[in-house]
Protein backbone atom coordinates (compact mmCIF):
# COMPACT_ATOMS: atom_id res chain seq x y z
CA UNK A 1 0.00 0.00 0.00
CA UNK A 2 1.71 3.00 -1.49
CA UNK A 3 0.84 6.92 -0.72
CA UNK A 4 -1.50 7.92 -3.69
CA UNK A 5 0.77 11.01 -5.46
CA UNK A 6 -2.64 12.98 -4.68
CA UNK A 7 -1.93 12.87 -1.05
CA UNK A 8 2.11 13.49 -1.70
CA UNK A 9 1.66 16.52 -3.52
CA UNK A 10 -0.93 18.05 -1.55
CA UNK A 11 1.15 17.59 1.51
CA UNK A 12 4.28 18.84 0.06
CA UNK A 13 1.91 21.53 -0.88
CA UNK A 14 0.43 22.35 2.80
CA UNK A 15 4.33 22.26 4.27
CA UNK A 16 5.10 25.02 1.82
CA UNK A 17 2.25 27.12 2.71
CA UNK A 18 2.80 26.61 6.10
CA UNK A 19 6.41 27.61 6.28
CA UNK A 20 4.79 30.57 4.37
CA UNK A 21 2.27 31.54 7.05
CA UNK A 22 5.39 31.11 9.72
CA UNK A 23 7.95 33.20 8.01
CA UNK A 24 4.62 36.00 7.56
CA UNK A 25 3.77 35.51 10.83
CA UNK A 26 7.50 36.34 11.65
CA UNK A 27 7.48 39.39 9.32
CA UNK A 28 4.15 40.36 11.43
CA UNK A 29 5.91 39.82 15.08
CA UNK A 30 9.11 41.81 13.90
CA UNK A 31 6.75 44.43 11.98
CA UNK A 32 4.66 45.13 15.34
CA UNK A 33 7.82 44.91 17.83
CA UNK A 34 9.06 47.61 15.49
CA UNK A 35 5.96 49.83 15.51
CA UNK A 36 5.49 49.51 19.36
CA UNK A 37 6.27 51.82 22.04
CA UNK A 38 8.54 48.83 23.14
CA UNK A 39 11.05 49.58 20.29
CA UNK A 40 11.25 53.33 20.31
CA UNK A 41 12.54 53.11 23.88
CA UNK A 42 15.43 50.28 23.12
CA UNK A 43 16.26 52.57 20.11
CA UNK A 44 16.28 55.47 21.99
CA UNK A 45 18.38 54.23 24.73
CA UNK A 46 20.78 53.11 22.22
CA UNK A 47 20.79 56.61 20.54
CA UNK A 48 21.73 58.22 23.60
CA UNK A 49 24.18 55.71 24.93
CA UNK A 50 26.15 56.08 21.51
CA UNK A 51 25.79 59.97 22.25
CA UNK A 52 27.45 59.59 25.77
CA UNK A 53 30.15 57.41 24.03
CA UNK A 54 30.42 60.32 20.90
CA UNK A 55 30.57 63.05 23.77
CA UNK A 56 32.71 60.90 26.23
CA UNK A 57 35.61 60.68 23.64
CA UNK A 58 35.16 64.48 22.03
CA UNK A 59 35.69 65.58 26.18
CA UNK A 60 38.89 63.29 26.21
CA UNK A 61 40.27 64.42 23.24
CA UNK A 62 39.84 68.30 24.45
CA UNK A 63 40.90 67.65 27.57
CA UNK A 64 44.15 66.52 25.65
CA UNK A 65 45.03 69.47 23.95
CA UNK A 66 44.13 71.66 26.80
CA UNK A 67 46.73 69.62 28.85
CA UNK A 68 49.29 70.19 25.58
CA UNK A 69 48.14 74.02 25.53
CA UNK A 70 48.93 74.42 29.22
CA UNK A 71 51.98 72.64 29.32
CA UNK A 72 53.37 74.94 26.03
CA UNK A 73 52.66 77.71 27.94
CA UNK A 74 54.17 76.79 30.74
CA UNK A 75 57.28 76.36 29.15
CA UNK A 76 57.24 79.77 27.42
CA UNK A 77 56.21 81.16 30.38
CA UNK A 78 59.27 79.85 32.36
CA UNK A 79 61.40 80.64 29.08
CA UNK A 80 60.32 84.26 29.59
CA UNK A 81 61.32 84.10 33.24
CA UNK A 82 64.87 83.05 32.29
CA UNK A 83 65.25 85.27 29.82
CA UNK A 84 63.87 88.36 32.40
CA UNK A 85 66.33 87.27 35.51
CA UNK A 86 69.18 87.00 33.23
CA UNK A 87 68.62 90.93 31.54
CA UNK A 88 68.59 91.69 35.46
CA UNK A 89 71.35 90.56 36.57
CA UNK A 90 73.58 91.98 33.54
Amino acid sequence: MGLKTDTVVEAAGSAAFGQKITAGGAVGAAGGWFFSSEFAAVAGLVIAVVGLLINWHYRRVEAGFKREENARQQREHEARMRKLQGECHE
